[in-house]
This record gives C-alpha cells, sequence and structure tokens, in this order.
C-alpha cells in the first residue's frame, strides 16, 4: 500500500495516517523517497536565486522525514524495537550533525557563560 503527495506546500504540513492500521510481517521494508526542487522554475521555492540546501533542523534546512507509529505483539517485541531504533538513529543523524559543524561551526558554538546567554 504506498501513500502518495506530489505538490508540497511548505505551509501545508501534517501527519498522514492509513484509516485502518497495517499489520507488517516480519521483515517487511518501509521506504520512502523524498524529491527536493531547488530550482528557480518551483514556484515555491523561497530562495530567488536558488541556493544550496542542506540537512538541518532548521525550516530553510532540508528536513524530510518519515515518521511510523508502532505498536509491537508483545514486550519483549517492544523492548527489541526500541534498542534497533535507538541504533538506527544515531547512525542516520550523526552524519548530519557533523556535516553542520564542519560547515557552520558558529551555529553549534555553546554559549560563552551562563545557560544559553550571549554574554
Amino acid at each position: 500500500m504506498a501513500a502518495v503527495h506530489q505538490g508540497l506546500d511548505f505551509n501545508w504540513q501534517d501527519v498522514y495516517r492509513y484509516a485502518r492500521p497495517l499489520a507488517l510481517p516480519a521483515g517487511t521494508t518501509i521506504s520512502m523517497q523524498y524529491i527536493f526542487d531547488n530550482s528557480p522554475a518551483n514556484r515555491r521555492n523561497p530562495d530567488r536565486p536558488p541556493k544550496r540546501v542542506r540537512w538541518g533542523q532548521n525550516s530553510t534546512d532540508e528536513m524530510g522525514d518519515l515518521w511510523v507509529q508502532v505498536l509491537t505483539r508483545t514486550n519483549d517485541d517492544r523492548k527489541a524495537l526500541q534498542d534497533d531504533f535507538g541504533r538506527k538513529v544515531m547512525m542516520e543523524t550523526r552524519p548530519g550533525y557533523e556535516t553542520i559543524l564542519q560547515s557552520e561551526p558558529a551555529r553549534c558554538a555553546p554559549p560563552r557563560s551562563g545557560c544559553g546567554d550571549s554574554t
């Protein structure tokens, strides 16, 4: 079963859910393809002229996500899912943050003193 959404409008971001939950057998692979049109022909491109967009957590960054809600059948399955997912997130997130550190070190610098102040 596939969900396709074309022509995403930045001002219309939402969560999409199937009307009925899907039971997925062990070994099922879920994949998502994101296509970003950063060309001048894209009337929704906020940058004129277009500029390179990198991974990050700001709304101006590339941040395509696929979120999946999962209900396991047993507590052992839930524990295994939590452990596996934690490792997966760390492996996928680390390169993005390393890229930010290399390309924009000031963006990642800690505050000089106190708890977030700039003095």
